[in-house]
């Protein structure tokens, strides 16, 4: 009797061995270490995930309360409209007649610069 190894009993040992791993397999039980690091890593993702939720929930309650958000709901008021279409109208008429005023001023002040300095040089 030699040392040769029957491929039968190499076959049922392996066999065997995959079969007894299988039913005393207690890592089911407990999870290996890299799907504990797995589960800790998407528990904190997930808990990122909700702050990050509520912050984006809480910066959009705060823009809807700032201009032009803040009057989305008179936009359907035509009188609302209107009379915001009046006051705007009003303003940019007072504007524009103090730009004429300040224009009309300037154009003075430089005029009378052109008089004092053609006096000077003769």
């Amino acid at each position: 009797m030699g040392c040769h190894t029957n491929p039968t009993t190499t076959a049922s040992k392996s066999e065997f061995l995959r079969i007894f791993r299988m039913s005393h397999d207690f890592t089911a039980l407990v999870p290996p270490l890299e799907e504990v690091s797995a589960l800790e890593l998407l528990q904190e993702t997930r808990e990122r995930l909700k702050e990050h939720i509520a912050a984006v929930v809480q910066r959009l309650s705060t823009i809807q309360q700032v201009f032009p958000c803040s009057i989305r709901d008179k936009l359907n008021d035509e009188a609302w409209v209107t009379e915001q279409l009046r006051e705007t109208e009003e303003r940019s008429a007072a504007a524009e007649l103090q730009r004429t005023t300040l224009l009309t001023m300037l154009s003075s002040m430089i005029g009378g610069l052109n008089h004092v300095n053609s006096d000077i040089s003769h």
